[in-house]
């Protein structure tokens, strides 16, 4: 093999290889782990697995997001709002004081068919932090609530 083809096909390994952890990556994720991804994307403010989220039917601390969502014209404004989402989310967790490291004991809560429920520990406040997943073929992120809440 020439020494041309050989530097090409390390160049098109490299790039599978970048493509499979960039892209596939999540879908290979345990629930538990792609809570953790979607949450420290939500506090970072980043929105790479934004498709990982109903955003028609996110409830998330009370608030009844996917109503909102739903409700806008098109797809400009629906794009508009989710980089507000993450934007407001990120900087209203920091202001008061929250980081993801503060956030520990992620696990299973409960699983029902479709629907899994991740939890975690948020021991600054003694709280447990819920996060429900909903799909057979590819969870989407529903509901965000604090244990407790309706």
């Amino acid at each position: 093999m020439k020494k041309e083809n050989k530097k090409a096909l390390g160049v098109m390994l490299f790039f599978l290889v970048a493509a499979f952890i960039f892209f596939l990556k999540p879908m290979l994720k345990t629930d538990v782990g792609l809570c953790r991804d979607i949450f420290w994307g939500f506090v970072e403010g980043r929105q790479s697995l934004q498709g990982y989220i109903d955003w028609e039917h996110l409830n998330a601390l009370g608030s009844n997001v996917g109503s909102d969502y739903s409700k806008l014209p098109n797809a400009q404004e629906k794009e508009e709002y989710r980089m507000a989402f993450y934007k407001n989310f990120s900087r209203s967790f920091k202001r008061k004081g929250g980081t993801f490291e503060l956030f520990n004991n992620w696990r299973i809560y409960e699983q029902n068919g479709a629907t899994t429920i991740v939890a975690v520990d948020y021991p600054a406040k003694h709280k447990v932090a819920l996060f429900t997943l909903s799909g057979f073929n590819k969870k989407k992120l529903t509901n965000i609530k604090w244990e407790g809440d309706k």
